[in-house]
């Protein structure tokens, strides 16, 4: 057999089109791929529910890093998970609530947020919860104590503005002032918040570690500011052509943007060689 090699995929703006889909081409070759004994692996900062729907449309040997890589593991185990610290977790919520932003916190299978539903919930599920009946996965944190009943859980966390930038602007310069996370930004009007050490890049060296795969086998997509960690640890890196700058910078080659199947293009190429 040929040497195996660890395939790592950013989901928005990478392997999906504008309508959320992966196209037919890129799951035939990452089927195809995935038979010949490579290792395939979504890499999102979604939670795992989120990241695990797209990897049962792949396949059952499809390997998941989610929360921006505070957890990777395949759909049946823990590789790795990063949890953030307590103190930090709550010194995040005050920073928040002070700007008055909206924040999620999630666990592997939880999500819990501070004001409004988050965007990807269902209408039945905020139709149930307009009700007062629970939506499974789902758990207020509208108070600092109601909050810290969850300590220990926090994956990551996420802040998300939609109408003062500027406000959100203030917010991630404080919030960047504060020990034992990270931050970052995928979209314009988001705030990623993880702990400290941890990433993309770091959880695909958990996993290559696991697999044992040569560090020059990993071949890592992305589009975001998040994918910058993972494009540099790869042996490929490959920027699409719809990310910034700064990412087309950082990578070893561009491929075609995600509507045009930048990743079943890249793929194709190398392993046709």
């Amino acid at each position: 057999m040929k040497e195996k090699y660890l395939i790592c995929s950013d989901l928005d703006g990478t392997l999906l089109n504008s309508k959320g889909e992966i196209s037919s081409n890129t799951l035939s070759i990452i089927r195809n791929l995935q038979k010949d004994g490579h290792i395939f692996c979504i890499s999102t900062g979604r939670m795992y529910k989120s990241a695990k729907s797209f990897a049962d449309i792949i396949g059952a040997d499809t390997c998941i890093i989610c929360s921006n890589g505070a957890y990777a593991g395949t759909t049946t185990e823990d590789i790795h998970k990063s949890n953030m610290p307590p103190e930090t977790a709550i010194n995040v919520y005050k920073v928040m609530q002070s700007f008055n932003i909206p924040l999620y916190f999630f666990s592997k299978d939880d999500v819990y947020y501070t004001k409004v539903l988050p965007l990807f919930f269902s209408k039945e599920d905020m139709q149930r919860l307009s009700t007062g009946s629970n939506v499974n996965g789902m758990k207020p944190i509208l108070t600092l104590d109601s909050f810290k009943e969850h300590l220990g859980n926090y994956l990551n966390a996420i802040a998300i503005e939609e109408e003062d930038l500027s406000l959100l602007k203030k917010a991630k310069t404080k919030l960047k002032k504060l020990s034992g996370i990270y931050v970052q930004s995928s979209y314009f009007n988001n705030i990623e918040i993880i702990p400290h050490g941890t990433d993309k890049g770091l959880a695909v060296k958990k996993l290559q570690e696991h697999f044992n795969i040569n560090r020059e086998n990993i071949i890592a997509f992305g589009d975001g500011e998040n994918d910058l960690s993972m494009l540099k640890y790869a042996g490929i890196g490959v920027a699409m052509d719809n990310s910034t700058d700064e990412v087309k910078k950082c990578a070893d080659r561009v491929t075609l943007n995600n509507n045009d199947e930048g990743v079943y293009h890249t793929l194709k190429e190398i392993f046709s060689k």
